[in-house]
């Protein structure tokens, strides 16, 4: 330590500017602790060893290795051991968790990918050099984020089918509350196979954009600090590219965390394709109440833009009385607004706004009208604003995504938003793939569950219709036959 300090004075009394000192002590520091990590590595090989000896273990080799830390690039020296009839591996870095042909350790990785989450590769590649002495390409900073993204798809799912949970260990919530929605991200061309979409003219064309699926769960919300701010409380994101794959995710994580037989669930999307009231019914799955919304921006979105020839007042008058879930007014200004169409096109945007109101009339009435829901908070509506986290990093300033890249930064994105991305880049678990088939999904899910107990009902008492006269035979043979059954029970 004397050592450590004499030369740091040195360095400080012989720089020339405060900048160059700082840059001289930087790099010294670093290469001090590199040295001492490189020291307790091959202190810590030694340890493994010795132990390992004892059973067998002979040394093959020494090797030398390189590896990249949020410090610098590391080498030290390890031990290659082998045991009869057993591959050969290095112990110490099966200790440390540093993965064969990996030249970057598990931390920095996270680092790197967490920046990414927020800019784009080119300004992660500036910046870390920038703060580190890590060398690193955009290329690599994109092969990071798609290999976090794949090993948080697998993270999921290995919790999603080994974690089940206790019936008396489940969370049970007053109110549960699901939203859905998608977000289309645009899409590179050249590298994926091109997606075909029909046109109203019957000819196909190539399809632009990638389109995210999310729904997202929450228990209620609380006030953030001492503003005006509020946040949801137990949130969870679910993101794919697969909108079967991620209600399926929504309904197997419903299975293993919650019991939901005496909970609120309170539904919001836009009611459009694989957002319908059915789907959020089938995610749901038994449960105490169900209620279904379409989301208020949709709806306020559908009329401004089918209302657009109309005065803005007229628009106004349509969502206040919308909120007053009063039909009769609804249809007084639809008539109105269809009076002041001048075209045909005008007149069929008033049709086609008269026919969405009519579809989805029973899912618009207001929360505050619902039985049921006296004790439960408003706080759906939120999975608009919650794409924020995936525009600001994936749309705009002429972003482009191949579908593998797409999915892999939004399930960064939402490993960070769920805080599991640490976990599941440090973990060192195998994956595990959930059964195909529900039934067996259900069947070793249930191996945790106590199974309900039935009340047993006693004997039920019964009798045979003979359907005729007691004095004919068959009537005497009936008495005959059910008198003994009649004088057990009474005794």
């Amino acid at each position: 330590m004397e050592k450590i300090v004499s030369d740091v004075i040195k360095i400080i009394k012989g720089s020339k500017n405060e900048i160059e000192m700082e840059k001289v002590l930087w790099t010294f520091l670093l290469n001090t602790i590199i040295a001492m990590i490189a020291l307790a590595f091959e202190r810590i090989d030694d340890e493994l060893f010795a132990s390992l000896k004892a059973e067998g273990y002979k040394v093959q080799r020494k090797d030398a290795r390189t590896i990249q830390g949020i410090f610098g690039p590391l080498t030290y020296e390890r031990r290659l051991v082998k045991k009869e009839g057993e591959k050969a591996f290095y112990p110490l870095d099966r200790q440390l968790g540093f993965e064969r042909y990996r030249r970057y350790t598990p931390y920095l990785e996270f680092c790197v990918v967490k920046l990414a989450a927020r800019s784009v590769y080119r300004v992660v590649e500036e910046s870390i050099k920038i703060l580190s002495p890590v060398t690193i390409s955009h290329q690599k900073v994109a092969l990071l984020v798609r290999d976090a993204g794949r090993r948080y798809g697998e993270y999921e799912e290995t919790m999603l089918t080994v974690d089940a949970k206790p019936e008396e260990n489940l969370v049970k919530p007053d109110t549960l509350y699901i939203e859905g929605d998608g977000l289309y991200i645009s899409r590179v061309n050249g590298k994926d196979r091109p997606l075909e979409t029909t046109e109203s003219e019957g000819k196909p064309r190539k399809k632009e954009y990638n389109e995210l699926h999310r729904i997202q769960l929450a228990v209620g919300v609380e006030q953030e600090g001492n503003g005006k701010r509020h946040r949801l409380v137990g949130k969870r994101e679910f993101v794919d590219t697969d909108l079967a794959k991620v209600q399926m995710q929504v309904e197997r994580f419903l299975e293993s965390y919650y019991d939901l037989q005496k909970t609120v669930v309170i539904c919001n999307s836009d009611n459009g394709p694989g957002y319908v009231r059915s789907s959020f019914e089938k995610m749901a799955g038994e449960c105490g109440q169900f209620e279904f919304f379409v989301d208020a921006y949709h709806v306020n979105q559908k009329v401004k833009t089918r209302l657009s020839f109309a005065p803005k007042g007229l628009q106004d008058d349509v969502l206040r009385v919308l909120r007053q879930f009063d039909r009769a007014k609804v249809e007084a200004y639809l008539n109105t607004a269809e009076s002041l169409a001048e075209t045909k096109e005008e007149r069929h945007q008033v049709f086609r706004l008269r026919g969405y109101l009519k579809r989805n009339w029973d899912m618009l009435k207001p929360h505050s009208m619902r039985k049921g829901l006296e004790k439960s908070v408003r706080c759906y509506g939120t999975c608009e604003s919650n794409h924020r986290r995936y525009s600001y990093r994936m749309k705009k300033q002429g972003r482009r995504w191949g579908k593998e890249g797409c999915l892999a930064m939004a399930k960064v994105l939402a490993g960070l938003q769920n805080e599991e991305l640490e976990a599941a880049l440090s973990s060192k678990f195998k994956p595990v793939k959930a059964p195909k088939s529900a039934e067996l999904r259900k069947a070793l899910r249930s191996a945790l569950k106590k199974s309900p107990m039935v009340p047993h009902v006693g004997i039920r008492n019964g009798g045979i219709g003979g359907y005729t006269a007691s004095s004919t035979a068959i009537g005497l043979s009936l008495i005959h036959i059910s008198e003994p059954t009649r004088q057990e029970a009474i005794s």
